[in-house]
């Protein structure tokens, strides 16, 4: 016989475990750059104070329950943040467009917004002074500060005509609205229709209505255009379960093998709905085979999967992600790269990749056939590599930390009743060389990924890859190295497609075949080494009186890391 048994909790209890998931957190314990990237989280200072608790004195972001308590240099830090720089608006004794202030048009625009938000210079003081702050006159709109004098200028006030978007501006308005957090993710037709803090938008000197999807003017071309921005950030996709045979991937990029750091590195995963049931999953992409797997909670991995998981779980590409992730989260900024430096960054998004696949598929006279051995050929002979004496070498490194460069190629390719690969990599002063047959197999390079890129609107200019071992030999017995090495030359045709193309693109491939410790300074070593050659590229040889401000900002990360 079962039974079950029902307990009431007291309200205050049921308060305390309803929250259970988030971890509670003094704001004047974070860092400048946790501030930073707290405000970036909300259009304006209003809707900062509008997402705070129902107990008004705290709110969640990233999973932590964050109390109202800034210091008072932190307030000054925030106070600058929506003040400085800002643009002004004439008052009643300066001509707009005077002494730097908005010029008629603009600033006739600027007020239509305010006027359409209800946003009255009384109101937006007083969520300052809801916040602890003092009253700045100024309200942050789309990344900009604007400071509003008490007596304007009325020229403003007159009424300008505000442009309904067309397809290819609706298109640039949602990418930046997501990129730049003014819209929830996931982006669906809730979240859009909810923003209620930002009316119009900016571009190339007008500004625009915002479409909603529930009025008549959202046609089916606008439709096509959400749903398209809405798979790039929040795809739809088919989820096949982790195994114990598939979590070896993923494993490498988690350092111990406890279930805390595997939630912790499930966070940091991307999220998607799964095509079967519209369910919001975090999913995991094998690059190679192009397969996507679901990664549930640790609790609910099958119990081999978890065993699986404990084995041989420290690799070294997994410490160079985490400085690349440094980077992206906490050092962008300095470099003044805003959006353009990601992790991750998944090949298939750059339009021109598909379109070299096009060309690499065309390359023979045996199109559509989606051969292995046909496509790493093809890279192969695009890059310039050709057979002599039955024998194809190659190399993909471009640039070294702390591996030692051989003066023969890294890799070479030849038949002998099956092809076989050959690396020769230096460990330690011993020249390491490993022979392993490639079989054939199935794969897919629309899951391909970089480890980093420099991007602007999705396509890539520059791309930084750490080559682990596993680049150079199967990881073991039962990895089939073909789907490695297929991956690499493709990608590195990618670039060659591009430069023959007239297009400007650098390439910084690392290889890493050491048996080094890869400790804290280690990771500190390596962060410089990519600044630096982040630097290089910026042209940090110029001289510093001469120097872009592009290139000024990437050298404060230089002098700060060491």
């Amino acid at each position: 016989m079962y039974y079950s048994i029902k307990i009431r909790l007291p309200k205050n209890k049921v308060k305390q475990y309803a929250g259970g998931n988030f971890v509670e957190r003094n704001f004047s314990t974070l860092q400048d750059n946790e501030i930073l990237a707290l405000l970036n989280s909300f259009a304006n200072h209003i809707a900062l104070k509008k997402n705070f608790n129902k107990d008004t004195t705290s709110i969640n972001f990233n999973q932590e329950k964050i109390i109202w308590d800034p210091t008072p240099s932190q307030k000054q830090f925030i106070e600058n943040y929506y003040s400085n720089p800002n643009i002004q608006f004439a008052d009643e004794n300066t001509n707009p467009g005077e002494s730097n202030t908005l010029e008629q048009n603009t600033g006739q625009q600027m007020y239509a917004i305010f006027l359409k938000s209800k946003l009255t210079l009384d109101e937006i003081n007083s969520f300052y002074l809801s916040l602890g702050l003092q009253q700045l006159n100024c309200i942050r709109y789309i990344g900009k500060n604007y400071l509003i004098p008490q007596n304007i200028n009325p020229i403003y006030k007159t009424k300008t005509k505000i442009l309904f978007p067309s397809p290819q501006v609706f298109e640039q308005m949602l990418r930046d609205f997501v990129r730049n957090k003014w819209v929830k993710l996931p982006l669906n037709t809730r979240t859009w229709n909810k923003n209620t803090y930002l009316k119009l938008y900016y571009y190339n000197g007008q500004y625009y209505s915002i479409p909603y999807t529930d009025k008549k003017y959202f046609t089916s071309e606008y439709w096509d255009i959400f749903y398209k921005v809405a798979d790039e950030f929040m795809p739809r996709l088919e989820l096949q379960d982790l195994t114990k045979e598939s979590i070896g991937s993923l494993k490498e990029n988690i350092l111990n093998p406890t279930s805390f750091a595997y939630e912790e590195y499930r966070k940091s995963l991307p999220d998607c709905y799964k095509s079967n049931t519209m369910q919001l999953s975090k999913y995991f992409s094998e690059e190679e085979t192009g397969i996507n797997y679901e990664v549930p909670n640790y609790d609910k991995l099958p119990d081999d999967a978890k065993e699986e998981l404990q084995k041989d779980v420290i690799t070294s590409n997994s410490i160079a992600n985490l400085v690349f992730r440094d980077i992206r989260d906490n050092q962008k900024e300095l470099l003044n790269l805003e959006n353009d430096f990601e992790t991750e960054f998944r090949c298939s998004r750059d339009p021109r990749f598909k379109d070299f696949l096009l060309t690499l598929d065309n390359f023979d006279d045996k199109r559509g056939s989606n051969n292995i051995f046909r496509f790493l050929f093809n890279a192969l002979k695009y890059r310039g590599i050709e057979e002599v004496a039955g024998i194809r070498s190659f190399n993909i490194s471009t640039d070294y930390f702390k591996t030692e460069k051989t003066n023969i190629p890294e890799f070479q390719l030849f038949y002998n009743r099956g092809w076989y690969c050959k690396t020769n990599v230096m460990q330690g002063n011993e020249l390491y060389t490993n022979g392993v047959k490639l079989m054939p197999s199935k794969f897919s390079p629309d899951n391909y990924k970089f480890d980093a890129v420099l991007q602007k609107n999705n396509k890539v200019y520059a791309i930084l890859e750490f080559d682990g071992l596993d680049h150079f030999k199967p990881r073991n017995d039962n990895v089939n190295f073909v789907l490695r090495l297929t991956a690499d030359q493709i990608k590195c045709a990618f670039i060659d497609y591009l430069i023959k193309n007239n297009e400007s693109i650098k390439i910084i491939r690392v290889p890493d075949y050491t048996k080094i410790a890869k400790k804290e300074i280690w990771k500190t070593e390596f962060k410089q080494f990519i600044v630096n050659k982040l630097n290089e590229y910026f042209g940090n040889q110029q001289n510093n009186e001469t120097i872009n401000p592009l290139v000024k900002a990437a050298y404060k990360i230089k002098k700060m890391i060491k």
